[in-house]
């Protein structure tokens, strides 16, 4: 029986591997997300993405 980390499971939800988010957690490098990892990760928190917390996003 494999048993799966947080961290693993919140990597394959929003589309990166468990090394990044632990890396993320550790402060080793800082989360570069897009729109769709971002409202994955949102919908996951139980948050909701608004126009004020995407506004830094509007340079796509």
């Amino acid at each position: 029986m494999r048993i799966l980390s947080l961290d693993s499971v919140l990597a394959r939800i929003i589309g990166v591997t468990g090394k990044t988010v632990s890396n993320w957690e550790r402060g080793i490098s800082t989360a570069s997300l897009t729109i769709p990892q971002l409202k994955a990760l949102c919908t996951v928190l139980g948050q909701i993405v608004n126009r004020e917390f995407c506004k830094p996003c509007r340079g796509f």
